[in-house]
């Protein structure tokens, strides 16, 4: 019984490490972002990333290609409250995204040059 009871509490610890080392350092930030760029294959890629996944971050020269639109944006941003997340809430202080460019590739031949530019309403 002893031995089962050593066993969980190791894992517990090593899960609490890792949640530590991936949420709260910038090294650990880094380390999800290639990995995400790794599983997708090459369908995500992110030039650099800066700030903790578990407070505020900030990804840069983002890029998501498939079949059928390719999606660039030269910043994305958020800063958010995951301690919300225990009471069934999440609490996004702020989003943001710069330079993003939409690119349909069945529409690539067919592309309108607009003289304006579109404004998204603020929330």
């Amino acid at each position: 019984m002893k031995i089962v009871f050593r066993v969980t509490c190791f894992i517990l610890a090593i899960s609490l490490a890792l949640l530590m080392f991936f949420g709260w350092t910038h090294t650990g930030l880094n380390l999800l972002v290639q990995g995400v760029s790794r599983v997708s294959g090459g369908l995500v890629t992110v030039g650099s990333s800066s700030g903790t996944l578990l407070k505020s971050w900030r990804l840069h020269n983002i890029s998501v290609t498939t079949s059928s639109v390719q999606i660039t944006a030269g910043e994305f941003e958020s800063s958010w409250n995951p301690a919300d997340l225990f009471t069934a809430n999440v609490q996004v202080f702020s989003l943001s995204g710069q330079d993003v460019d939409i690119l349909f590739k069945e529409q690539e031949e067919k592309a309108v040059v607009r003289d304006k530019a579109i404004v998204l309403p603020r929330f």
